[in-house]
């Protein structure tokens, strides 16, 4: 068969395209989104329809109807020995949204006599290509996204199917019908209706019936058993209950006289209690009790010993740190010495009214001297004055010296300061009496702050004797005599006090419930006596033979029990009585049942031996068409292993196949799962199964498509597989490469015979 023409009048994206065929090799090339897809789809629609099932994107029809006029139409040409034939196929949708109605139109023509070709309820691709639409997605049409359909179960079914019927003029499908058919008479699928499920119906009712009859006679017999031991029973429990009743009387007497005895005792009882509770109460008088709000004021006041016990802790601990604070003795004497002399200020203004007049005191001895040796020199050339300026110039010299001498006094005043302080030529006097300021200051506030903090621990410990105090008071009002020092004490006398109160409380209560308890034994013994009958009692048991052997409960008890034994058995009797009454007027006699049933047995053991026989002819069948699959199997996996090493360049020499056709691979490890090994070997391996599959179940060369099946092929696998395909289409087979790569084209540039079409 080859394809001559391809119309796609409307069909998905594509709109009055014609795509026409050369023999061989046909390479259609396009980008995605380009239409190559469409028209692999579009044979499928001309051969077999839509698909009935949905794919994994959604139904075909959905996808694949005219993006336009939601309709799909087209044709294709071919040629099948010699002839040539155009399947045209319409499809349209008609109403409105939500309830549209497919309308189909098929035709098939034989262009040498130009009338329609009879196919017998055949699809054209089973009619033309023979194969049924399962057989040609798994074989002819490969799809890089499905290329691995042909390693299913359902490959292997449709494979048998086909092979069973092909040319031995036997339908095996034929046969299994009327097998099935004849078998439905006797028993239905699943087993629900025909003849052996009524046979079996009926002889359950039989069964049933037969029991029932049994088991009606058998419980007829024991009814009246059971009617006769219910009268023995009920005689027996009455003359029991009698001799119950007179124990009951001696019984009850005692139990009367025993109360009165019980009531005695509980008066006496009731006065000793009595007693007892005006004891407790005498020496509780006694006993100083402390008032409702005792414990809380005494916690409290131990609460703020505690409080002022922990500060005088931690006041004690500040003390102790301030006094372990040292300072520099020598720069506080400093300070102090500093503070005779004026302080800071002081000193510095006497240091400079020094610096001051020993400046004057220079000036006024150098002017001085000068002068007197003026006078000195001009007394030399004065001879009438000579004496006169000498002893001016001797006086005005002695007062040059005087003020020499002033200055000089002046000079030692900063060395007379440094002596008072007792520093250093090296010590600045500004610096050491900052120093000697900043460390009088620290010593004078820490001073305080020791004082402050000694006051505060005295403030503390004094409160902590006072609330001690107050507590030992609080304690001694409730009866506590020694005196506590420390909370521990205190809290131990406490618990001393509150176990004292707690006991005599305690023993007051139970002493009180104890006489309440006592008294209300008294009053309801004595509200259930009668006193003055209490001597008739008595005698009238003395005159009473016998006596109880059992407690008045036990023998009420069993009275109670007979009683009931009595109506119970009474009751029973009757309605045995009438048990067996009604079901003597319907049991029915066993005989005629069983003989019934014995001939329902024998005509469904007929029936089985029929059914057995028909299930075998249907296992028959089935191993024949098994042994047709086993035959088939190992030349496809032959020949499917010849492609594949070719395709593998001989690293895998052995593909196999199963039943279901699942694919192996041998390995050096052993046969491994086709899902263990990558996508390219998976492609490859699946690739090779169906040209396998086609030159099995085809007895000519069938047009094969192929949809970006060398996608996932390296170079040289995909140049193997394009020298096999070269080799089908030498063969004289037709080949329809479709691809969105430049590969495929470059890969069959040296081939003769190639058919590129764009789209």
């Amino acid at each position: 068969m080859k394809i001559l023409e391809i119309y796609a009048e409307d069909f998905g994206c594509l709109s009055d395209r014609r795509f026409t065929l050369g023999d061989g090799f046909n390479l259609i090339e396009g980008a995605n989104e380009s239409g190559k897809s469409t028209l692999l789809a579009l044979l499928r629609f001309l051969f077999y329809g839509f698909p009935r099932r949905a794919g994994a994107e959604g139904e075909e029809r959905d996808k694949r109807l005219s993006w336009k006029w939601r309709r799909a139409a087209g044709s294709v040409t071919f040629t099948v020995n010699d002839n040539t034939y155009i399947v045209t196929r319409k499809y349209l949708l008609r109403g409105s949204t939500g309830k549209e109605t497919p309308v189909e139109e098929l035709s098939v023509l034989d262009t040498a006599t130009g009338t329609e070709v009879e196919r017998g309820g055949k699809t054209p691709g089973e009619l033309f290509l023979g194969l049924p639409a399962e057989l040609y997605d798994s074989s002819l049409c490969v799809r890089q996204s499905d290329i691995g359909r042909v390693g299913t179960a359902d490959t292997g079914e449709a494979v048998t199917a086909l092979l069973f019927t092909g040319g031995s003029g036997f339908d095996s499908e034929a046969a299994e019908k009327a097998l099935q058919s004849a078998r439905r008479e006797l028993l239905l699928y699943k087993g629900r209706g025909g003849k052996v499920p009524e046979l079996e119906d009926r002889l359950s009712a039989l069964e049933e019936e037969l029991g029932e009859a049994k088991v009606n006679a058998e419980q007829l017999l024991r009814l009246r058993a059971d009617v006769a031991r219910y009268r023995a029973q009920v005689a027996d429990r009455r003359r029991q209950l009698n001799a119950v009743n007179a124990s009951l009387t001696v019984a009850d007497l005692d139990q009367k006289l025993s109360q009165y005895d019980e009531w005695h005792k509980a008066v006496a009882e009731e006065e000793t209690c009595r007693a007892r509770l005006d004891e407790l109460r005498h020496a509780q008088a006694g006993t100083p009790t402390p008032d409702s709000g005792f414990f809380e004021r005494v916690r409290g006041l131990l609460w703020q010993h505690t409080r002022a016990e922990d500060r005088a802790l931690q006041t004690k601990a500040e003390v102790d740190l301030l006094q372990a604070v040292s300072f520099n003795q020598s720069l506080i004497e400093g300070h102090a010495k500093a503070e005779k002399l004026g302080g800071l200020a002081g000193i510095e203004k006497k240091l400079s009214d020094a610096a001051r007049r020993r400046s004057g005191n220079y000036i006024f001895a150098i002017m001085a001297l000068m002068i007197a040796a003026v006078l000195v020199v001009g007394s030399f050339f004065a001879s009438a004055a000579f004496l006169p300026l000498l002893l001016i110039g001797a006086g005005v010299g002695l007062v040059s010296l005087f003020m020499f001498f002033k200055a000089a006094q002046c000079s030692l005043q900063e060395r007379i300061v440094r002596n008072q302080l007792g520093i250093g030529d090296d010590v600045p006097i500004r610096a050491y009496l900052e120093r000697c300021a900043k460390e009088d200051d620290a010593y004078l506030a820490h001073q305080e702050k020791l004082l402050l903090t000694e006051a505060q621990l005295t403030r503390a410990r004094t409160e902590c004797a006072e609330l001690m105090g107050e507590v030992n008071i609080q304690l001694a009002k409730a009866g506590e005599t020694e005196k506590c020092t420390n909370v521990k004490t205190a809290e131990a006398a406490l618990v001393g006090i509150s176990r004292r109160l707690d006991e005599t409380r305690e023993a007051l209560t139970a002493a009180t419930v104890d006489y309440e308890k006592a008294k209300g034994i008294t009053a309801a013994l004595g509200a259930q006596l009668d006193p003055e009958a209490e001597q008739a009692l008595r005698t009238t048991r003395k005159r009473t033979e016998g006596s109880a052997e059992e407690s008045p409960e036990a023998l009420i008890r069993k009275r109670d029990y007979l009683s009931e034994a009595v109506s119970g058995l009474d009751h029973k009797r009757a309605e045995a009585e009438r048990a067996e009454a009604s079901l003597a007027a319907v049991t029915k006699d066993p005989a005629p049942i069983a003989a019934e049933r014995e001939t329902v047995a024998a005509e469904l053991a007929e029936a089985k031996r029929r059914l057995a026989a028909l299930d075998m002819a249907l296992d028959a069948l089935k191993v024949a068409n098994e042994s047709l699959r086993e035959g088939v199997l190992p030349r496809i996996a032959g020949e499917a292993s010849e492609i594949f090493a070719t395709l593998t360049e001989g690293k895998y020499s052995t593909l196999r196949v199963n039943d279901r056709f699942a694919v192996t691979l041998d390995t050096e490890n052993g046969p491994m799962p086709i899902s263990r090994f990558s996508a390219g070997c998976r492609d490859a391996a699946f690739l090779a199964l169906r040209l396998a599959l086609i030159r099995t179940v085809t007895k000519e060369e069938m047009p094969l498509l192929l949809d970006e099946a060398l996608s996932r092929l390296d170079d040289n696998r995909a140049k193997a597989l394009i020298k096999v395909l070269n080799l089908y289409c030498k063969n004289g087979a037709q080949c329809l490469l479709f691809t969105c790569h430049n590969r495929e084209a470059g890969f069959l540039s040296r081939h003769k015979n190639v058919q590129r079409i764009k789209l």
